[in-house]
């Protein structure tokens, strides 16, 4: 007399890996769309933030070099000389992320101010 045996077929097997897998594949693409639309929206924020500080009027920025946190995000200004004229200076603004990583960043031309520089 012969046992039943009580285990699944190769069919059976088979249709529940595919299942799976399916299931797998659709939450990864969620999860990627959730990180992308994560960034974006960093990346958004980085952009508004970067474009109100590079609208103010050139005389009330500082000629100084240096960085800021605002909203999580580091804004990192730089200012250089223009290599077409000794009047201009170059303001560069970099925003980056709270991990260090880039988000945005926008350059200006403004005209030095040579009152500044004679009467420090």
């Amino acid at each position: 007399m012969r046992k039943k045996l009580n285990g699944a077929t190769l069919i059976e097997v088979l249709i529940a890996l595919s299942v799976f897998t399916v299931c797998l594949s659709i939450g990864s693409l969620t999860l990627a769309r959730a990180t992308k639309s994560g960034n974006r929206q960093k990346k958004l924020q980085a952009d508004v933030v970067v474009s109100r500080i590079a609208a103010l009027k050139p005389d009330t920025l500082d000629y100084i070099n240096g960085s800021i946190y605002i909203n999580d995000l580091l804004i990192e200004k730089k200012l250089s000389p223009s290599i077409h004229s000794s009047r201009l200076l170059v303001v560069e603004y970099t925003v980056k992320d709270d991990k260090g990583r880039f988000l945005t960043s926008i350059r200006r031309i403004i005209l030095r101010d040579y009152e500044e520089e004679l009467n420090p």
